[in-house]
């Protein structure tokens, strides 16, 4: 059903969400029900790690704005009710970082259409949004006009630093994984006992350095760098835990999840659909290579890389 409104929707409009938006939005993103499903209008055909080039504008025509432009990747829009969109206010400008805004949309708005994108293994999470005229209340502005980079940061701030959630799903299936291994014998392997205790290694270090960013964050502290570090470190934990269970089944490895009623399908798929999907996260929400800047620049001070 989408993560948006749960992880960086209702935490932004918290921060500088009107009061009118909070009482309309945050009941339904709480409650859970199909009105309270967000997706999020961020990438753009050309504009995606660079996304302070993004082009989709918003030209204000009284008490409206009238939108225009296209979105693409963005996930679960088929579901959803509301758009998080990012786009841009102010085309005068020097710098593309200035003149961005963020704006809720009704996706049953007139002049919109979702796409779908079909992904490499066949299932529909992406889509593409062609926004043509969409007329919008100005009041559907969320936080200050041309302020929008500032809001981003903060709202990749809350996608990036889902770490203590990914940590909790890396261990389960890294729990199941040892007990094959120990049913199927193939924990008398030395080889297979010391990838195992890496990897174990490996979550426990995500699991701590996301409880660090979150007793910094319930202290009121302002965390920069921490989400990007946690996701950069469990993007490559998540991609290797799912090397070592692919390599552990072999060729039970291949039958996914939608073959999990299968006799043949070991450990219910988890670690084919773990293979696939490691690929595409370590994109979204910005390359694990953006992470690893943001972390040299905030959290090593080394000089910004052009």
């Amino acid at each position: 059903m989408g993560i948006s409104g749960t992880r960086w929707v209702g935490p932004s409009l918290i921060l500088f969400g009107t009061e009118e938006q909070k009482n309309k939005y945050l009941p339904p993103i709480a409650s859970g029900i199909p009105d309270g499903v967000w997706c999020t209008g961020y990438s753009e055909p050309d504009a995606g790690t660079d996304l302070a080039g993004l082009q989709t504008f918003a030209v204000q025509d009284g008490d409206e704005y009238i939108i225009n432009g296209q979105k693409v990747w963005t996930s679960c829009a088929h579901r959803a009710r509301w758009l998080w969109l990012a786009c841009r206010t102010d085309q005068n400008v020097t710098k593309n970082h200035h003149g961005l805004s963020l704006i809720i949309v009704d996706l049953k708005s007139k002049g919109l259409n979702v796409s779908p994108i079909k992904n490499f293994v066949g299932g529909h999470v992406f889509n593409e949004i062609f926004l043509n005229d969409v007329r919008v209340p100005v009041s559907n502005l969320v936080g200050q006009e041309n302020n929008g980079w500032a809001h981003l940061m903060t709202a990749l701030s809350f996608e990036r630093g889902v770490a203590i959630g990914t940590t909790g799903s890396l261990r389960r299936a890294f729990d199941e994984l040892v007990q094959y291994t120990k049913r199927t014998g193939q924990i008398d392997n030395p080889e297979t006992r010391h990838k195992l205790a890496e990897v174990a290694i490996d979550i426990e270090t995500a699991r701590l350095l996301a409880y660090e960013a979150a007793w910094k964050t319930d202290r009121g502290k302002t965390v920069i760098y921490e989400p990007s570090r946690d996701k950069a470190y469990c993007d490559v934990v998540t991609e290797k835990l799912s090397r070592i269970g692919m390599d552990i089944l072999g060729a039970y490895s291949q039958l996914d999840v939608h073959s999990k009623d299968s006799k043949w399908t070991k450990l219910k798929g988890v670690f084919e659909h773990m293979y696939y999907y490691c690929v595409g996260m370590a994109i979204a929400g910005g390359t694990t290579d953006t992470q690893r800047n943001i972390v040299g620049q905030f959290g090593l001070q080394l000089p910004k890389a052009y």
